[in-house]
């Protein structure tokens, strides 16, 4: 593995050092770094040299190097979305440092635009928080994975599941990380909302093909989502009060403006609200809350730290009590709690090498916690019966530390070289069930307290960013993924190559490929989303998950780039695919002992699950409008998704529940004047297969979180996978802002938004009610909508 990339990277190295031989003109390097006026930086931003016909691009830290031919003074321009381009002229004779600084576009009359190269393509998706507040989400919550779902290629789960579906892959296919530390669990709410509060992010990008070699892990995405960085000027804040919840944010200078801070916070007032509606007999009880802090600190020019943290966490609970009726009397005090929380930790340390060279090192926490319990304490209230105790108590944990480091070597004008390091050591409990019962007959101990499996993944990876001129430019590179597991370990080589040509001034023509490996999954009990989902490791009997990915695309612009249109083919196969096979559930303890009393092994859900193979292919087309008083976008998904496994549907391919045909976004944010702006989203989706069973009958199994031994119930049978379409999906949402700016830096807005105007009954999800009917017939199938016609009212205001 090592060899390998050592001679990747000293081909690289040759490469770019034949091309620089050529050039025996003297040369000048201007590096720095590109902030906003709060004095954020920002990644990606672009670079031009006018004179010299040469562009760069900032890396993820917002550093940037570029080499021209010396001359008395160059002209650079500077660009990034949102913001007007900044101009600067300035001597250039030897090397220089340059830090851009760039004002919103809000303040600005004209923007100049730049090199075609500097666009973005299909692949790559961002959203600003400026962009996300302009656009009406549930009960006034901006959500930035829910704004990402109104982009082609990305669809969304169901009503009440935040899970995304990017080209074909499942929701767990992909790397979703806040200040590099990866989030196993994105969402409050069993999904309605995400667990990122707009406040407290800068910057948030969606990549869906063309990965740098830097990223794995994951097969179909990698979502990167950056914290504020607070302000150096001075003390600056916002909060805001909507109809579900409260949030605050504050940020300000640290150490006479060597530094920064920011803090953010919110929480539901959903328990408050409903808590009257409820008796001391019956009570529902569910709240979240999160919060996000970051700070700064400069030591000299040449070297950053950075220290960002995240918690969240989510709680319901519910309580009945209830006397049964004669001749065997007793109070039953029946307890339910559910539970998940997340935490991340990621302290950064930058170096400036030179003007050339730069390094970031993180040292990064990121930990997941899901607990569930349940208990009921029966009372006998006449003498011939006697009181008893169950509990049950199911936990799944996942804790991982990184360490990593990734090096940018701005080599000259053609080449930039980026290298790099990580190494994490995964501790995963997949499932700790515990459970007793103090009736006689039944289990009368714990039944497992699994330890967690420890392994290690690792990577490293080099590649280098090729330019000729401004007409065309490639990243290609090679990245080594490991994984050491029991007895077993895994390494695979993960090509990447991203390609882009200019064909007119206006037009950009593109290809990319890469290959993905995934040693840590998701597994799912229902399909939802929900977080009783369990992570699971790659183990000796079960193979990490793999994917190849091919795109090519165009994308072009019009009108002073007021109008960008795209559109991009993909095809992708997936293997060693997971699943539960069919009519298991890893809450379940499906092993027997002395008849009908539950034992568990604790490696248990190894046999629960199978593997497969997949296809993914389709067409994404984008048309954005990005000035003018009307902003917006159109945009639309062909695609299709087959998934087959030996052991699901007789070994027959099947049309998973993420294969929409049909795709539609549409999005316009319209200024009536500076106090009154108008939105509205429509989204469309065709129907989505699902599997309705055709008859039932009885059977003896465990029936998870209703009993602890093996039980008669009602089992059901059902035909071919994905033999039912569900319903078209559609759905309006409106929103009207008021905004009121007091001063530079003290506004106030009030939003009036609905969700689901025309009331549209889209179904979240079926049951079966069992109830009626035959003994033979499957029983009454029954939709659940969760997100009817739905009015809000939110109140905000900066300080």
């Amino acid at each position: 593995m090592t060899r390998i990339l050592l001679f990747t990277v000293l081909w690289m190295y040759g490469s770019t050092d034949w091309v620089f031989a050529q050039t025996t003109q003297r040369a000048c390097t201007v590096s720095g770094f590109v902030r906003n006026r709060e004095n954020e930086l920002l990644p990606h931003a672009t670079v031009q040299a006018i004179e010299g016909d040469r562009i760069t691009q900032a890396n993820s830290y917002g550093f940037y190097s570029i080499t021209v031919p010396s001359a008395d003074s160059i002209h650079l321009q500077t660009s990034y979305v949102g913001y007007a381009t900044a101009s600067v002229r300035l001597a250039c004779r030897q090397n220089a440092i340059a830090d851009v600084q760039l004002d919103d576009t809000s303040h600005q009359l004209n923007e100049v635009v730049v090199s075609a190269l500097s666009r973005q393509a299909n692949n790559s998706l961002t959203i600003s928080p400026k962009q996300l507040a302009d656009i009406p989400f549930m009960l006034g919550e901006k959500d930035i994975v829910k704004g990402f779902q109104l982009m082609p290629g990305v669809q969304k789960g169901i009503d009440g599941s935040g899970a995304l579906y990017v080209r074909g892959g499942n929701g767990d296919q992909n790397l979703i990380i806040l200040d590099e530390a990866v989030v196993y669990n994105a969402y409050h709410a069993f999904g309605i909302f995400s667990v990122f509060n707009a406040d407290a992010i800068k910057n948030a990008e969606l990549i869906k093909g063309g990965f740098s070699a830097q990223y794995g892990g994951r097969l179909s995405s990698v979502m990167a989502i950056q914290m504020n960085e607070g302000r150096r000027d001075s003390f600056h804040g916002k909060a805001s009060v909507g109809l579900l919840s409260a949030k605050a944010t504050v940020e300000g200078p640290l150490a006479a403006g060597k530094g920064s801070y920011m803090l953010s916070g919110r929480r539901t007032y959903f328990d408050a609200l409903t808590a009257p509606f409820f008796d001391d007999n019956f009570r529902v009880n569910y709240f979240f809350h999160d919060v996000n802090a970051k700070a700064n600190y400069d030591l000299g020019r040449a070297n950053k730290l950075f220290i960002s943290a995240y918690i969240g966490q989510d709680n319901v609970g519910v309580r009945e009590k209830t006397t049964s009726m004669p001749p065997n009397r007793f109070f039953n005090d029946f307890q339910f709690r559910m539970g998940w929380q997340s935490q991340t930790v990621t302290t950064r340390w930058n170096h400036v090498f030179s003007g050339k060279v730069f390094m970031n090192t993180s040292a990064i926490f990121s930990a997941y916690t899901f607990n569930l319990s349940q208990s009921q304490n029966s009372q006998a209230l006449s003498s011939e019966n006697r009181s008893f105790t169950t509990n049950l108590q199911y936990a799944s944990k996942v804790r991982d530390i990184s360490l990593k480091t990734d090096i940018d070597y701005f080599v000259n004008a053609s080449h930039a070289l980026r290298f790099g390091v990580l190494l994490t050591r995964h501790s995963i409990t997949p499932n700790s069930i515990q459970a007793s019962d103090s009736r006689a007959g039944t289990l009368t101990q714990n039944v497992v307290q699994n330890q967690p499996a420890v392994s290690i993944e690792g990577a490293a990876y080099a590649e280098d960013t090729y330019r000729i001129g401004n007409w065309f430019k490639a990243v290609y590179g090679l990245r080594l993924s490991g994984f050491q597991t029991g007895a077993r370990s895994y390494v695979k080589a993960e090509p990447r190559l991203n390609t882009a040509y200019t064909l007119t001034t206006q037009t950009d023509l593109y290809a990319t490929y890469a290959r993905m490996n995934q040693y840590i999954n998701l597994l799912s009990n229902s399909g939802v989303g929900f977080p009783t989902d369990m992570w699971v490791p790659a183990t000796d009997r079960i193979a990490p998950q793999q994917a190849d990915l091919l795109t090519v695309g165009f994308s072009t612009r019009r009108g002073v780039s007021s109008w960008v249109f795209s559109a991009e083919g993909y095809y992708k196969t997936m293997r060693n695919l997971l699943s539960i096979r069919e009519g298991e559930s890893f809450l379940s303890l499906n092993k027997t002992d002395n008849g009908l009393r539950i034992a568990y092994d604790e490696n248990d859900w190894q046999d629960k699950i199978t593997q497969g193979t997949g296809y993914s292919y389709g067409t994404e087309l984008l048309a954005r409008k990005n000035h003018g008083r009307l902003t917006g976008w159109v945009g639309y998904t062909l695609s299709w998704t087959m998934y087959q496994f030996p052991d699901i549907n007789g070994g027959v391919a099947f049309r998973p529940r993420q294969d929409r045909r049909h795709d539609l976004s549409v999005v316009g944010v319209y200024k009536l004047n500076r106090v009154v702006q108008v939105s509205a989203n429509w989204v469309f989706g065709s129907g989505q297969p699902i599997t309705v069973p055709e008859s039932r009958y009885v059977a003896t199994a465990h029936v998870p979180l209703f009993s602890l031994n093996r039980d008669a119930s009602t089992a059901l049978t059902y035909p071919a996978r994905g033999s039912v379409l569900l319903p078209a999906y559609h759905r309006l949402d409106l929103g009207v802002q008021f905004i009121k700016q007091k001063s530079r830096n003290r506004s106030r807005t009030w939003e009036i938004s609905a969700v689901n105007v025309y009331n549209r009954q889209n179904p979240a999800f079926f049951y079966v009610d069992t109830t009626g009917g035959s003994n033979t017939n499957a029983g009454q199938l029954n939709r659940v909508v969760l997100v009817p016609f739905i009015p809000s009212v939110s109140y905000s205001f900066t300080f």
